[in-house]
């Protein structure tokens, strides 16, 4: 047969695959089962009625019923990640150290859990989910966060708990419901983004909740906000590929949940970052899937759903405003964070690939200058790799993927945002004037994660072209980047890393450059790049303890005498004279106390403190306040406020001040030994080691 017959008879001829490119596809996605071609009329039918970017087959069912199963587990089993068996080294109390601790050890830096948000949800829980609760701050601060009575509680699921079951699995619901929410959020995101690559979005949800960044900051709003995040984004497909007139209002009622768990949960450093991410995803999917006419049909009942869902969010939120509106303009107008208004620039606390060397540090164990462990930790961060290989992609195949090319631009803005800084103006009209960079990190590198997955996916459902001489330039871009990288760290660590560490971190980080590119030919590359990265940031699941119920807390002397005090006075109130960690442990209990942690300034009571109000730039602010005896000896009734930090205020004033009677303070707990004249109004009525309780005597 001649050249021309043949080239006839085989049609246009195909570049073949490299047989490494060919198996990495397959076993990452599945496209070249020869089962796929025929797919079953029932699957297809199923594709046809729901969002086909998000195809509920077995593997995501098995995946649903698992995290579900033990997450209803855990709570039945009261487990939690906190850790307040800390309390212990803190206060002591006699009882077995660690005792409630099943797995690892409790986080002092963890305070900001066990100290504040713990105690604070079980003061709710004491007093019945009050909107205003007067230990917590002034005006109805609890809108602001944790559970209460009010309707808005509809759109915080993770405080659900608490209304139905008793205390302690109440706040494993509270826990273990970010933990799973997050892994499922993650996947489902990954799901869309991916075409339904369920090994490869089962990897990158691991990754996000096991990255650092997500562990040291899980007691806060961080999985919260991704979880509604993502459950919005993938609402908001759903509700506009759907053909289907069920699942379309199903979507629009979930999304309206999303939607308002989203927005109350009110921290912007986390909230506008993340949200402009979103929308980058959500822009770069429809430009990528297209099928405009898909998204036409049942366009009169897509249109009266959007309608009617937008104006029921507008009733939910006119509501929510018009009870909280007071609130809001308290906190808009503090000291602190209120009138905090960010230019970026600051950079990172340690530098954007320091999780590479995560392996050397710990709570205790890291450079001075870096803060703290929290502040440091963030993701495993490939841009500069994926920019290349995504660029490198595009050249060989000349074909754009536009949802790494937002991600990609999206990753760029808040890098310059971070190291470089917005003017002003841009600053304000973008709203990253609420986002310190030390925050954005977060945001910034879930996404990092999302953009490398986007890239991997891209990948493998392109051919591989295998080019030794790319590989080795890929190879010495690596280890010339993780030189200045070292010399940087060295620099201003003070040489903290050693030599066998730095050494180990810089391989590390070449072999996953290498196996992250795209040109490279080496066999099942992509799952190598897992299951190493999976290695690397496993050990931070000993992050949060595994701990069960609350008798930390709960069995504590000092907790159990104000408490049965509080149960014969409810209406007095307490303050803790000395060590602010007391007034985090008394909190708990369900007392209203003038000293610890306030959300907001509760100014009524301030201002009898200081009526005058010479002294508000102090105390108008999110603060930790500590309370201890000021007597001037004049009879002047002095009140002292001293602002120590930007989140902290201490107040100095005579025990028996006539200011306290009138707040009805009538119960205080000394931290040591008070002078006669600190207590001559008052009479002991308990002494737990070096603490002494006093009662006024009116």
């Amino acid at each position: 047969m001649s050249k021309s017959s043949k080239k006839k008879s085989t049609g246009t001829s195909v570049k073949p695959r490299p047989v490494a490119a060919t198996a990495e596809a397959a076993k990452l996605i599945n496209i070249n089962s020869a089962k796929k071609i025929e797919t079953p009329k029932s699957v297809t039918k199923k594709a046809e009625t729901a969002y086909d970017l998000i195809l509920f087959d077995k593997k995501v069912k098995w995946f649903l019923t698992i995290c579900i199963g033990l997450f209803f587990f855990l709570v039945l089993a009261k487990i939690n990640g906190l850790s307040i068996a800390i309390w212990d080294q803190y206060l002591p109390s006699g009882n077995q150290p660690n005792r409630t601790i099943l797995y690892s050890t409790p986080k002092p830096i963890r305070m900001d859990e066990w100290a504040l948000s713990t105690p604070g949800q079980m003061s709710q829980y004491a007093k019945s989910f009050p909107v205003k609760n007067f230990t917590s701050g002034g005006e109805k601060i609890q809108l602001t966060g944790g559970p209460t009575g009010h309707f808005s509680v509809i759109f915080k699921p993770n405080f659900w708990g608490y209304f139905f079951l008793d205390l302690e699995r109440g706040i494993s619901w509270y826990w273990n419901f970010k933990a799973f929410g997050m892994l499922i959020a993650g996947m489902f995101l990954l799901l869309a983004l991916t075409d339904n690559n369920f090994w490869l979005s089962l990897f990158g949800s691991l990754w996000l909740y096991l990255s650092s960044g997500t562990q040291w900051w899980f007691s806060i709003s961080h999985p919260e906000i991704f979880m509604s995040g993502c459950g919005l984004f993938v609402c908001l497909c759903m509700f506009l590929y759907s053909r289907n007139t069920r699942t379309i209002i199903i979507s629009a009622l979930l999304g309206i949940e999303c939607l308002m768990m989203f927005l109350l949960l009110l921290y912007p450093p986390y909230q506008v970052p993340f949200g402009y991410f979103l929308l980058i995803c959500a822009a770069g999917l429809l430009i990528r899937k297209g099928a405009w006419g898909q998204i036409r049909e049942k366009g009169m009942v897509k249109l009266g759903t959007a309608a009617a869902g937008l104006i029921v969010v507008g009733l939910i939120l006119f509501f929510y405003y018009r009870d909280a509106k007071s609130t809001y303009e308290v906190l808009a107008n503090t000291v602190y964070p209120g009138k905090r208004s960010e230019l970026g620039g600051t950079g990172f606390i340690a530098h954007w690939f320091v999780e590479f060397y995560s392996w050397w540090l710990t709570d205790t164990k890291h450079p001075q200058n870096w803060l703290n462990i929290c502040e440091l930790s963030h993701t495993l961060n490939f841009i500069p790799i994926v920019l290349i290989g995504s660029g490198y992609l595009f050249v060989k195949e000349k074909r754009v993927d536009y949802l790494l090319i937002l991600l990609g631009a999206f990753l760029i803005f808040n890098l310059i945002w971070i190291l470089v800084g917005f003017p002003e103006w841009l600053a304000k009209i973008t709203l990253y004037n609420t986002s310190p960079t030390r925050r954005t990190q977060i945001p910034f590198g879930l996404a990092s994660v999302v953009f490398t997955i986007v890239y991997i996916d891209f990948a493998v459902k392109r051919q591989q072209f295998t080019n030794a001489t790319l590989t080795a330039v890929v190879a010495v871009l690596a280890a010339v980047t993780v030189y200045f990288v070292n010399s940087y760290l060295q620099e201003s660590t003070n040489n903290f890393f050693r030599f066998n560490q730095l050494l180990v971190s810089s391989l590390l980080f070449i072999i996953l450059n290498i196996l992250l590119f795209s040109g490279t030919g080496i066999p099942y590359k992509f799952s190598a790049f897992a299951a190493i990265v999976l290695l690397v940031i496993l050990p931070n699941f000993k992050v949060n303890p595994v701990n069960k119920g609350l008798g930390a807390i709960t069995e504590h002397p000092l907790y159990q005498t104000v408490r049965g005090i509080h149960q014969t006075d409810p209406k007095a109130r307490w303050v803790v004279i000395g060590n602010q960690y007391i007034s985090y442990m008394v909190s708990a209990t369900g007392v209203d106390l003038l000293s610890g942690l306030k959300g907001i300034p509760d100014f009524p009571t301030l201002h009898t403190l200081d009526p005058s109000m010479k002294q508000d730039s102090a105390y108008n602010r999110y603060a930790h306040t500590a309370y201890y005896s000021y007597i001037d000896g004049t009879g002047s009734d002095t009140v002292v406020f001293r602002n120590n930090f930007e989140d902290a205020y201490s107040v100095g004033i005579d025990p028996c001040s006539p200011k306290l009677k009138a707040l009805n303070v009538r119960y205080f707990i000394f931290d040591k030994q008070p002078q006669p004249v600190e207590v001559h109004c008052m009479r002991l009525i308990s002494t737990l080691g070096s603490l002494q309780i006093y009662k006024s005597n009116d």
